[in-house]
Formats: C-alpha cells, structure tokens, sequence
C-alpha cells in the first residue's frame, strides 16, 4: 500500500525557496549527494547489531543516529514506499531522486539553507510547489526528517555469491510484482467484459470467452506464472542467509517476498524456506526475530507502516493450506499420495506428528459425514494447527465422491461461509486449487480431479453472501483482488469442463467474476476520485477518447467471435457494451432474447443514452421477456426516430413510471395497444 501523508499533520516550515538560482550545478561542499554506495535494491551487508525499535524520523534517537542497519532500513524502504506511489513517483523522478540516499541528500540540502546553489532540483522543486503545494510539503518535510540524520556508513563487502543471491531475490522480487500488476489489470478488464457482455452469452460462450481473453493475453499471465517461480527459486538459495543475517531489510524483503507466494502454486517453497531461515543454526535467524515488530514512520496521522510485522506463525498456517494444492499437482492429481506427502512435508517443518495424526483422523471421519474433527483443527488458536485444518478442508473435498459425501461436504462449506473465520479458510482453500491447476503439466489429471472440490466452494460462494463481505475477512492484503485472479485462472484450468454439470459451474464462477470486478472497480473509483484531489488532471483530446473506445469495441468483437457469437450479431452487442447488462437486470431477458432484439433492432445498441433511455421506458411500461421486443417492434412502426423521442423525455422524466408510461401511450398509438393487451392478460 502507498505512503499517504497527512498534510494536516506535517509542521509548518518557512519558505524553502526565496532565492532563485545563482547558475550554480553543482552541489555545495559537505551536503550528502546521492550515493552509489548504497545499492538501489537495498541488499548490502553490515556488520552493526540492530535495534527493534521503530524509526524515528524526527532525528531525536540515538537509535537513529547510532544504528546504521536501522538507518538504511529507513531511507531505502522509506524511499521504496513512496515509489509505489504513481504521483509521487513521478514528482521524485522529477527531481532526480533515484533512491533513499538521494531524498535524504535533498533534505540536507534545504536543511543547509544553500539550495539555490543547485539549481536544477530548485527549479523542479519550484515547479512541483506551484502545481502540487500538498505533495510539496509532504515530500520536503520528509526529506528534511531522513536528511538530518548521520550520514549512510559503509558495511563489510559480503562475497560475491551472496551479494548475486541477494541481487536476484530483489530483481526477482520487483519481476514478479510488475508482472502481478499486469494480470490484476488484465483479471478486472476480463471481469469487466463479462459483466457488461456476459447477460448477452450462455454458459457455453461465457467459457469460450473467458478461454479467448486468457489467450489473447498469454505472454502476459505466462510471464506472471515463470516470475512467481523464479521469486520462489531465490527464496531457496542458501547463499541468500549471508546477507539476511546482516540486512534487515533484505530480511524483510525475503519475508514479504515469502507472504505474496504463501497459500498458492509454491507454498512449499514456503515452508522450506522458513524451516531453514528460522533454524537456530542459520546465521540468519536473529535478524529474522527482529522483523516480528514490523518498522514505522510516526510523523503522519496514524502510523504509516515502512514493513508490517512479519507474523512467521501466519505465514506457515497460510503456506500448509496451499501446499495442499501445490502436492497434489505434483502428484498428478492423485488425493492419496499428495495426503501421504503433505504428511511428510508437515512433520519435516517443525509440525508435531500427534497434530498430523489428528489431520488424518479428522479426515476419515469426514469421508463418514463427521466434520467435527475437521472443524475443531480449523477452530485451534495453533496457527499451525489451523493450517492442517486448511489443507484438511482441501483434501476433504477431494474425496468427496458420491452424492452423499458431497452433500455432506458441501453443508460443511455452508457452515464455513457463515463466519469471517471460516470465510477465510474458503478463501484460503480456493487459492489453493487455483495454485493446483497452475502447478499442474499440461495434460494432468489436476482438473478432473478438483473439478467437484470447485463445484462445491463456487456455489457456497455464489450462495447470496455480498462478496466483498466474505472476502473481508481474507488471508490476503486483498482479499476481492486475489480471488478474481485465482477465479480467472481456475475457469481456464479446463476444471469447468471436466465437471459433472459443465455450464453449473461456469455460471457460479463468472457470476463470481463480475461481482468481484464490480466491487474492485467500485474501489478504484473512489481511490481514483481521491487521487484527482491530489494531482492536476490530465486532459485527454476527444480523438484520444474516441480511438480507445474504438480499440474497447473491436477487441470485444473479436472476443465475442471467438465465443462463438454469429459476426453481426457480435458487432451490435460490442458497440452497445453497456446494454445486455440493463436489458437482463431491468426486464428481464435471456441471453437468447438479447440475441433477438439485437438481430431486429441494432438501433437500440448503437446509442448508449438512447439506449438506456428506451430500456428505462420498457421497464416504466412493464414490459417483460418477449414482450420487450415486440415493445421495441411497435416503437418502430409508429415513428422512425422512436429513440431521440424517448431520451429527449427520458431525462425530465426519469424514475417517474406513470408519466413515462403516459408519454408512451400519448405519442405512440401501436405500443399504446400493446400496453393494454399485456394487462389485459396479466389480469
């Protein structure tokens, strides 16, 4: 999450800028200029001892000016932070600062009174005063805390295999979050289209179309998929515990590195590197008891978080649930041999061999209707403990296989759903089939297998609980975020097909997709309306909006196509996006009637307002399933220009049916007659 400082809470300084530049460029003697001594990706050694203390900006701790490891921590995550911020990332880029020690060389700098002897930054900073005043005190104020500090001291040179190790953690790391930008993106667009299209597809299209969508982006989820696998292959490398035992914050890059793989296709990477990194003989695991009490900026309101805690206990209950999955694609889909290696891996990570006997009792009496044991490892205050339960609620559902062990199991899941902790754990195991299916070759038997575990989470889902509510309670920093990833990539696992009802299942998890689209774009609309506060807007020309809603329409067309919609029918539903959605919530139609009163009025598609205007008085008149293109037919006959008349009186008369339904009658005779033959039969 970005840094958002409260300017309400920022000291009142004197005006920095009362000079102008002296045409000066270079930098005064004795002021800190950034330093390639301290490496962008913050890995490098130091032979200090830390403190666990959090970071004091204000300079007023010896902790902060005796403690070189703390020092780094906070310039380089401080810095880090705020780059995760588009607007403020922008403003330091404009300013030329690179990385942390570069923001603190600027706050010496104003500190020192000689800015105007460099006179680049003065003007970009002048400029940034002018346009953006808020960001302007935020980032001096800041600049100036890191700046009074001691200067960044130079640590003992680690070896070169260690210092790659630690290289390619952070490279790894900054790869995979880039690509994981990319398909949360790509996830909300694919859920967007199905919102707006998806009234107008069957079930058969909808899969067709998200199949389509995925493949048209493939580079781009193939690329998130060999990310994550090279971010857990760092995580692996021994050489790494050389500079974690010297770099806290390289120790909590790896944690946070550690958390993001933690429940999906490579948690047992996971717990393997957290058994190595914690065992008492790593030279690394006093660092890592160092980074329990996360690190901090007071100086906003609130405390803003440079690195949340790092709860390892969390992390392992998190990593065993999705370990389940991971297991099981390595197993080819076969429940028994992942339980017996899941086991295996449970004892090997520190798990006491009484809790792994529970795990295999409770799921014995599971497969006889008796959820109890299940439910009291789920209910133990052990994370560990809880964990099992997780990874217990996957294997469950596997060997769930006649009718009555699947009614039995999907009560179970309903009685989950009823409680932010067991909405977690639904969570929890949907992120685990998900890394299942992306684990799994190409031609397992993965999806055969969680086809009907995926059937039964889907509908419990799917049951009417708000969404967003369910995935409050998430594992994840985003719950809603994390779900529509694992939905997208569990409807193109080929699991839907390989299920007993094909199009049951596809239903719940598109119906999913848009609700979980619907929600994260509500968000991202109130945080963009929240960020234009803070930021000129930037206008765009007409020709640009109309060359984007060109790209949105034809890459609609060529998605529908591919789903198996007829070209001009495809056409039509792409030009009026926004229609199939208003036509099936508002009066009702079926994707077939969609297709109908496409293919005899593509009119009403090409005018979004028109459009929406006449649904309104379709609704008004009580027009229902077949009867609204018969509606549309008589519209029609009596006037040609039928829907410039509707949306002329569609504004003055929204939300007002019985004058809507009046104006329909006093200017169209033949909808007139169709009105009150359809109340003569209603009655």
């Amino acid at each position: 999450m970005s840094i958002r400082i409260n300017p309400n809470n920022v000291p009142t300084h004197r005006p920095l800028l009362e000079q102008k530049p002296s045409g000066v460029s270079t930098p005064p003697s004795g002021v800190q200029a950034p330093s390639a001594s301290v490496p962008a990706n913050g890995a490098r050694g130091s032979s200090f001892q830390t403190k666990t203390e959090a970071v004091n900006l204000q300079g007023t701790s010896s902790a902060w000016t005796q403690d070189s490891v703390q020092r780094q921590l906070a310039v380089t995550s401080t810095y880090t932070r705020l780059m995760e911020d588009a607007v403020t990332a922008r403003a330091l880029n404009a300013l030329r600062v690179r990385d942390g020690a570069a923001l603190a060389a600027l706050g010496s700098l104003l500190t020192s009174g000689k800015f105007s002897l460099w006179p680049d930054k003065q003007a970009a900073l002048e400029k940034l005063q002018q346009t953006q005043p808020e960001l302007f005190t935020q980032l001096v104020t800041l600049a100036q805390q890191l700046g009074s500090s001691a200067p960044l001291p130079v640590g003992s040179t680690p070896d070169v295999a260690a210092t790659q190790a630690a290289n390619a953690l952070t490279t790894a790391r900054n790869a995979y979050t880039h690509a994981r930008d990319v398909v949360n993106v790509l996830d909300q667009q694919l859920a967007a289209g199905l919102d707006a299209l998806g009234p107008a597809l069957t079930g058969a299209q909808k899969q067709a179309y998200i199949e389509a969508f995925r493949a048209a982006h493939q580079a781009d989820y193939d690329r998130a998929l060999q990310t994550e696998a090279t971010l857990a292959a760092s995580l692996l490398n021994p050489e790494l515990d050389k500079m974690l035992g010297r770099d806290l914050h390289l120790a909590y890059v790896s944690a946070e590195a550690a958390q993001a793989l933690a429940g999906g296709a490579h948690s047992v990477e996971v717990l393997q590197w957290a058994a190595r990194v914690l065992n008492e003989a790593n030279v690394a695991q006093d660092m890592f008891e160092q980074t329990e009490p996360g690190v901090s900026i007071p100086g906003w309101k609130g405390t803003s978080e440079l690195h949340a805690p790092v709860d390892f206990a969390e992390l392992q209950r998190l990593a065993l649930g999705g370990a389940a999955g991971e297991l099981l694609a390595q197993a080819n889909g076969d429940p028994q041999a992942a339980l017996a290696n899941f086991a295996a891996l449970a004892s090997a990570v520190g798990g006491d061999p009484a809790k792994t006997n529970e795990l295999l009792s409770a799921l014995n009496k599971a497969s006889a209707g008796d959820y109890s044991g299940l439910s009291q490892l789920l209910n133990s205050a052990d994370p560990f403990t809880q964990g099992l339960g997780t990874a217990a609620a996957v294997f469950a559902g596997l060997n769930a296989r006649n009718a009555t062990q699947q009614a039995a199991y999907g009560k179970f899941l309903k009685d989950l759903a009823a409680t932010p902790a067991g909405a977690k754990v639904l969570g929890d195991a949907l992120h685990s089939l998900a890394g299942a299916s992306l684990a799994a070759p190409e031609g397992s038997a993965v999806p055969a297998q969680i086809a009907s575990t995926l059937g039964a989470l889907t509908t419990t889902l799917d049951s009417g609980t708000e969404t967003l509510d369910l995935f409050s309670a998430s594992s994840f920093d985003d719950g809603a975020q994390q779900a529509l990833t694992d939905l997208s990539a569990l409807a193109d696992s080929g699991a839907p097909a390989a299920a007993p009802q094909p199009e049951t299942l596809t239903e719940s998890i598109t119906d999913l997709i848009t609700d979980l689209g619907e929600e994260i774009t509500e968000l991202k609309s109130n945080q963009a309306a929240e960020e234009e506060k803070r930021t000129e807007r930037e206008e765009r020309s007409r020709d640009e909006e109309v060359r984007e809603k060109e790209d949105r329409e034809q890459e609609n067309r060529e998605l529908l196509e591919k789903a198996g919609v007829e070209r001009n029918l495809a056409k039509t539903l792409a030009k009026g996006v926004e229609l199939p959605k208003a036509l099936s919530k508002k009066v009702g139609l079926t994707p077939a009637q969609i297709a109908s009163l496409a293919v005899s009025h593509p009119e009403v598609f090409a005018s979004a307002r028109a459009s929406q205007d006449a649904v309104e008085f379709a609704r008004a008149c009580g027009m229902r399933g077949d009867n609204v293109r018969k509606f549309f037919d008589v519209l029609a006959q009596d006037s040609a220009d039928y829907l410039q008349k509707l949306s002329q009186e569609g504004a003055a008369l929204k939300e007002k049916d019985t004058e809507m339904r009046a104006f329909v009658e006093r200017s169209f005779p033949k909808a007139r007659a169709l009105l009150r033959e359809a109340d003569r039969v209603a009655a």
